[in-house]
């Protein structure tokens, strides 16, 4: 942009230069100018320069304040990434509805699915039909935000009957529930 100036000689007061000039605003935190070829350059800030001062601050700040924010919302994605997928326990998310929208891989590898067979199917379906009341009851006290635990018998491949210990939790998002996540285990044998 232009900028009116004046360039005047120090040493004889003359005016070398009066009118409009090209300017490039560089906003600085101080006003150390190094000397470049013994020419020694200094500034002072315009009233009208204080907005841009203030702006330049708010720039930066609210930058920092994203940097930060996106470093937290990373580490947080990856610690539930962790947690989600290490977890030697089956883990399972629904919508309201009651509809797989995630599973972990040892949810997979238990029931022998694959993640495109069980995603938007209805959860109390997949599972044996004896089933059904008692997850439909558990399912409908975890949406009105209850912790619930249950035990329910699948019917695997082979045809033999496996007993798994579940846990139900809502999924709270701004104090709203929008889904549920389960957790179980294969507890046959104890």
């Amino acid at each position: 942009f232009f900028s009116y100036c004046r360039f005047t000689d120090k040493m004889y007061g003359e005016e070398a230069y009066k009118g409009k000039f090209p300017s490039i605003v560089g906003l600085s935190e101080s006003q150390y100018i190094p000397k470049r070829n013994g020419i020694k350059l200094t500034y002072s800030n315009t009233p009208e320069m204080q907005p841009l001062m203030v702006l330049s601050h708010l720039i930066e700040a609210t930058t920092n304040d994203i940097k930060e924010l996106n470093h937290e919302i990373l580490e947080s994605e990856q610690y539930f990434k962790t947690l989600f997928e290490n977890n030697t326990d089956f883990i399972f998310a629904t919508d309201l509805k009651g509809k797989f929208t995630r599973a972990n891989k040892s949810f997979l590898k238990t029931f022998n699915v694959r993640t495109d067979e069980i995603i938007g199917k209805s959860a109390v379906k997949f599972l044996a039909t004896e089933n059904e009341r008692k997850l439909n009851t558990a399912f409908s006290k975890t949406l009105n935000g209850q912790v619930e635990h249950y035990e329910i018998s699948v019917e695997k491949p082979s045809g033999s009957i496996e007993l798994f210990h579940v846990k139900n939790m809502p999924i709270t998002i701004n104090g709203e529930v929008t889904g549920i996540f389960g957790m179980g285990r294969n507890v046959t044998t104890q």
